[in-house]
């Protein structure tokens, strides 16, 4: 894919614009995500892909590696180049790895809709529609969760009214809501829908490293607060799940809360203080039992839907696994996988006692890896029937928290019927002028039924999203 950054003249002004624009808001600011959202050169290998006139969206996304961005966007101006202007130049680049640029009109000169970094597919839904006509689809006997993802601050009223657009049986939180943030968290207790929230590494984060405490990432914690994970933990009640369970009325469905604040890998040795405080437990072994004790004492009638923070390990040793490692200077042969030892203990104990969940659904590895490219969001274990769905997409939205109307929010729609997950899917929707539209669908789970073997008996597939394709489970 070859692609290159062209901004008004192609000169420093333009690079001047863009730190203008910034600035004035017009861009919107979150950690972790790639740059993004330009034209295409004139050379782009894309130009065949380039079938129908979109001049009406107001902008486009385009995900590029920080590395190419080097490569492509330098060489373009070079020669425009005086002297005094390589230290905007070298802030402009190093802060375009951080940056999710949404661009106005003027830049959305190429005709055609780019796959946007979270899905790293091509085989999405864009046409717009009403959540609520999507939504009131399902089965009569379907219970569907909508999955937040690795808030990391960002959540607001708009969220709030997609929830209730969408009206799932259970909106779920994996965790990560902000770096102590209680407000956010005072927020989302107080929102007016079924919910259940397990919280995550970040929600302890100074607790965990006193360290921490002053610098920009301490930019949410309230000073004044000198107990901020009980406090979190009150604000909550009963819809904090960490270590405990959540039925959903009138459905044959229990949430199991697995272990809360978790860093994922062996992280959990330096946390012992706080779950000995909070719970009472202290090692692997109580862990482990704590789990497979509450999704024993679950209904036999009901299915189990497992949560965490982080993955359980043994789904896959590389970093584009589910629970890979994407950060660090691994070694040649280095295990990459973080995921946790209590979950997968716990689960293969379920398993054995043939109590394995339908879902296990988490976060904390994001989808988009440091470096670039999208990990695997999705593993399907045919012998216990389990899905496992990562659901951390960072940002989870996309535009100006300030304006409103003006972003995108993800969510993870997952239906389960008959005590089994039925599909999954992650969805953006707009919130503008009181109405929720779906902007775009992609499938990661589904059953399918083959036209030559086994006709007519469905057979499940999921969506890779490493290499952007569908894999039929064996």
């Amino acid at each position: 894919m070859v692609m290159r950054i062209h901004c008004y003249s192609q000169t420093v002004q333009g690079l001047r614009n863009l730190v203008k624009a910034k600035d004035q808001g017009e861009f919107g600011l979150h950690m972790d995500f790639p740059i993004v959202a330009v034209m295409l050169h004139k050379s782009c290998h894309l130009s065949q892909q380039i079938k129908q006139n979109h001049s009406t969206e107001a902008s486009r996304t385009i995900r590029i590696s920080p590395r190419i961005l080097w490569l492509l966007f330098v060489p373009d101006f070079l020669p425009d180049f005086p002297r005094s202007d390589w230290g905007l130049a070298i802030i402009f680049l190093m802060a375009a790895r951080q940056l999710p640029i949404r661009f106005p009109r003027v830049f959305a000169t190429a005709n055609t809709t780019f796959t946007p970094a979270w899905t790293g597919g091509k085989s999405r839904i864009t046409t717009q529609h009403p959540a609520a006509a999507t939504m009131d689809a399902r089965k009569e006997n379907t219970t569907r969760l909508l999955i937040v993802g690795d808030v990391h601050n960002a959540w607001d009223e708009e969220d709030v009214a997609a929830v209730s657009a969408i009206a799932p049986d259970l909106t779920i939180f994996v965790g990560d809501i902000g770096n102590e943030n209680v407000k956010l968290v005072r927020r989302i207790a107080e929102g007016d829908f079924p919910k259940a929230v397990l919280l995550g590494n970040h929600d302890s984060f100074f607790t965990t490293l006193p360290a921490h405490r002053v610098g920009p990432e301490a930019m949410y914690r309230d000073p004044a607060d000198q107990d901020p994970v009980n406090d979190q933990l009150d604000l909550l009640g009963d819809d904090h799940i960490g270590f405990s369970t959540k039925e959903i009325p009138s459905k044959a469905v229990t949430v199991v809360g697995a272990r809360p604040f978790s860093w994922g890998g062996p992280r959990y040795k330096n946390q012992w203080r706080l779950y000995s405080r909070l719970y009472g437990l202290a090692s692997l072994e109580e862990y482990i039992e704590k789990i497979h004790d509450l999704a024993m004492g679950c209904p036999k009638e009901n299915a189990i839907v497992m949560i965490g923070h982080c993955g359980p390990k043994g789904l896959g040793s590389e970093r584009e696994d589910i629970c890979g490692v994407d950060f660090g200077k691994p070694k040649h042969g280095d295990d990459l996988d973080w995921g946790d030892e209590d979950m997968a203990e716990a689960l293969e104990k379920l398993k054995k006692d043939g109590r394995s969940p339908a879902l296990v659904a988490f976060g904390h590895m994001h989808a988009e890896m440091n470096g670039g490219g999208c990990r695997r969001r999705v593993v399907f274990d045919q012998a216990a029937n389990t899905l496992f769905l990562n659901a951390a997409v960072v940002p989870r939205v996309v535009g100006s928290l300030k304006k409103r109307g003006s972003s995108r929010r993800h969510f993870c729609c997952v239906d389960l019927a008959d005590g089994c997950v039925e599909s999954a899917r992650d969805i953006w929707v707009r919130v503008e002028e009181g109405e929720c539209v779906v902007e775009e669908e992609q499938r990661l789970f589904r059953f399918a039924v083959s036209k030559t073997q086994n006709e007519g008996v469905p057979f499940p597939m999921v969506f890779d999203t490493n290499v952007e394709k569908w894999t039929r489970c064996s």
